[in-house]
C-alpha cells in the first residue's frame, strides 16, 4: 500500500467498531480514496468479508486497485459519487450491505497534488474538480456563476460576512484577466477577508469554492436521503465529518431515523479521535464520527 504522511486514515480503530466488523460481512467504503479504510475493513472481515470501494476520483483508483490487490477479489473498486451506491451494488450483484462508510470532504491526496488546484499554497492552475473528466472547474465557474450565487456560497459554505466585498474582487480579477491560479484567489482571500490566528483566509474561501463546484453537499443529501435502502437489519452507517456543514445534516438525518424506531444511534456524542491520534495526523484534529445501525437481525 502507498504509505505517505498525511495519507493515514482517520479513526481506524472507531471506524471497524462502528460498522461491527466481521468475517463474511459486505460493506462499502464510499470514499474509498487511496484504500487505507477499505484495507482495514478487508483485514479485519478475513477470510471471506468483502468491500465495495467508490470514489468520484478515476484518478485515484488505479493507486487504490494497487494498494487492495492482494485481497484478489474480495476488494471490488467502483468509479462514482457515493450517493449513487444502488448503481455500484447492482454492479456486484448486492441487494443490500452491512456497512457503509464515509470520510467526507478533501483527500489529503488531493492536496499534496498542487496541479489539482485544492490548496492554496501552491501554484497551480484553479481547477478543484472530485472528478476532472466531469463538470466545470473552479474557475469556469467563478466566470459564469452571477454574483448573488457567488455570494450566497461565500455566506453558506464560508460563513462570509462581507461576501460583496469578496465578490467584487473576483469579478475585477476577472476582468482584468488576472485571476488564473491557486495563488491569485489566495491573495483575492488575503486582501478581503479575515482569516484568524491559525488559518488563512484563503482556507474559507477555497472550501466554499470547492464545496459549490463538487456540489458536496448535494451529494450528501442524496446519499442520506436514499441510504436505508442499501443497508442490511443489523447493518450500520459511518460517516466522519470535519466541520459543521458536513456534521449537521449527519446529525439531523441519523436523529429522524432514529426517531422512526427503525434505527439507532451508536453513540449520542460525536466520536473523536484521541490525542496520539492527532499528534500525527493533522487531518485528525477536526475529524468527528457519527455512527447509526438498523435495528433487527441480518
Amino acid at each position: 500500500m502507498i504509505e505517505a504522511r498525511g495519507h493515514e486514515p482517520v479513526l481506524v480503530r472507531e471506524c471497524l467498531w462502528a460498522l461491527a466488523v466481521r468475517p463474511g460481512g459486505r460493506y462499502v467504503d464510499g470514499t474509498l480514496g487511496l484504500g487505507g479504510h477499505a484495507r482495514a475493513v478487508l483485514e479485519a472481515s478475513a477470510p471471506d468479508g468483502r468491500v465495495l470501494g467508490v470514489d468520484r476520483d478515476a484518478e485515484l483508483l488505479p493507486l487504490a486497485r494497487a494498494n487492495l490487490a492482494g485481497f484478489g477479489d474480495r476488494a471490488v473498486v467502483w468509479h462514482g459519487s457515493y450517493a449513487e451506491i444502488g448503481r455500484a451494488l447492482m454492479k456486484v450483484s448486492w441487494r443490500n450491505v452491512d456497512g457503509i462508510l464515509l470520510d467526507l470532504g478533501v483527500c489529503s491526496v488531493h492536496l499534496d497534488d498542487a496541479t489539482r488546484g485544492f490548496s492554496f499554497s501552491r501554484e497551480a492552475p484553479l481547477d478543484m474538480r472530485f472528478d476532472r473528466a466531469l463538470g466545470e472547474s473552479a474557475r469556469a465557474w467563478l466566470e459564469r456563476v452571477d454574483d448573488r450565487v457567488l455570494a450566497d456560497a461565500l455566506v453558506t459554505f464560508a460563513e462570509e460576512r462581507r461576501p460583496a466585498r469578496v465578490v467584487r474582487a473576483i469579478r475585477d480579477a476577472i476582468r482584468r484577466k488576472t485571476l488564473n491560479t491557486t495563488r491569485d484567489l489566495a491573495d483575492i482571500a488575503r486582501a478581503t477577508m479575515r482569516g484568524s490566528r491559525t488559518h488563512h483566509p484563503g482556507t474559507r474561501l477555497f472550501q466554499a469554492i470547492r464545496i459549490a463546484v463538487n456540489r458536496e453537499l448535494d451529494e450528501l443529501h442524496l446519499f442520506l436521503e436514499k441510504m436505508a435502502d442499501w443497508v442490511s437489519p443489523g447493518g450500520r452507517v459511518a460517516i466522519i465529518a470535519y466541520h459543521s456543514l458536513e456534521d449537521r445534516p449527519v446529525k439531523e438525518a441519523f436523529r429522524r431515523l432514529a426517531q422512526g424506531g427503525d434505527w439507532e444511534l451508536l453513540s449520542k456524542k460525536v466520536v473523536r479521535p484521541g490525542p496520539d491520534e492527532t499528534r500525527h495526523n493533522r487531518r485528525a484534529r477536526s475529524a468527528r464520527l457519527r455512527a447509526i445501525a438498523r435495528t433487527g437481525v441480518s
